[in-house]
């Protein structure tokens, strides 16, 4: 299996970044569950699976554009996201 780069990862994180944030201007929401960024919710360029897309999610909060929302965070729920003021 091929070794992902950190251009390409960063290339699918700014992508699941873009995600987030149409789901959230569809749903009028300001905050996105993990759930709703599977593959079989929304169509993404890179194919990413769910748990690559977690990875990406992490690396956006790692780097500042994505904070976890805890009090909407569950096991049955999973992980909530909401956008921080820090612009990709």
């Amino acid at each position: 299996m091929p070794m992902t780069t950190n251009r390409q990862s960063n290339h699918e994180a700014i992508e699941i970044y873009s995600a987030i944030k149409k789901i959230m201007a569809e749903m009028n929401t300001e905050y996105c569950q993990s759930w709703w960024l599977n593959s079989k919710n929304f169509d993404l360029k890179s194919k990413l699976s769910t748990s690559k897309i977690n990875q990406r999610c992490k690396l956006l909060v790692k780097q500042g554009y994505l904070i976890i929302d805890k009090s909407r965070t569950s096991t049955s729920m999973g992980i909530c996201y909401r956008l921080t003021d820090k612009m990709l």
